[in-house]
């Protein structure tokens, strides 16, 4: 026996899907600081003073520049990532953190601690190791500094302000005569700009060469992995490491 059923009218259902997108983007900087770096570290293994051509010591200079920006960057946006991480309740934070030091993170966010420009990077750092019952950097440790210098030479830069510089011959009239960012810069001892002229003033023109470039990189990978450390998020750092490998420039 067959039965016929009667086709009924359509059920219509009408509904909608939100979708969201929340985009990390600190893994982008250190990417791209570490590949104006290789770019940068190129160009001087091909170039020398005399044969560098002017468009290409361009490059050069805008290499430099953007690797130390992006590094700085890459500092900030891994931070506030963190806090971000922290009042979204990431599932990874539950393997690392206590559900109260989340909580704490969460808490001081939502009330714009340390999310406004009034903290500085290093501050946003130390406070994030102390709401999470971490042991803050020493303000003597060398990577401590290091990273304060670097976010000073990125703030000099970017907010640069021309001053008539006195030019010596003699190396310790020189030191004693440049900008203070010029003499903590020094003291890193990394290799100079090649393409600098016979009495060019070191800041800006004989430091920023690959040498500070890869010191830029290279300090604030260290920094965020010595953080991790101290926050128990090393499985964070290792993929920081991971992804950014492909991109690091030879020593």
């Amino acid at each position: 026996m067959v039965h016929q059923l009667e086709a009924k009218s359509p059920i219509k259902v009408n509904a909608s899907v939100t979708v969201k997108l929340r985009q990390p983007y600190s893994i982008k900087h250190i990417q791209s600081a570490a590949i104006f770096c290789k770019k940068c570290s190129e160009i001087e293994r091909k170039n020398t003073l005399d044969t560098i051509d002017p468009e290409v010591r361009l490059l050069h200079q805008a290499y430099v520049i953007n690797s130390i920006f992006s590094s700085v960057a890459f500092l900030e946006a891994f931070i506030n990532e963190l806090f971000c991480d922290s009042k979204d309740n990431m599932e990874y934070l539950d393997k690392c953190l206590d559900n109260k030091e989340v909580i704490r993170l969460s808490n001081m966010w939502k009330l714009n601690v340390p999310r406004t420009a009034s903290y500085s990077i290093v501050e946003k750092y130390q406070i994030a190791l102390t709401l999470a019952d971490k042991i803050p950097f020493e303000e003597s440790d060398d990577i401590f500094q290091d990273i304060k210098t670097l976010t000073q030479l990125r703030n000099e830069l970017i907010h640069y302000e021309p001053m008539w510089i006195e030019l010596f011959d003699d190396p310790i009239k020189e030191r004693n005569n440049m900008r203070k960012i010029g003499r903590k810069l020094q003291h890193k001892n990394f290799s100079q700009n090649p393409f600098t002229e016979a009495g060019r003033p070191y800041f800006p023109d004989k430091c920023l060469g690959h040498g500070c470039a890869q010191w830029a990189v290279m300090r604030s990978l260290a920094f965020c992995e010595k953080f991790c450390i101290k926050m128990n998020l090393s499985e964070k750092s290792g993929w920081i490491q991971k992804v950014v490998a492909p991109y690091k420039m030879n020593p």
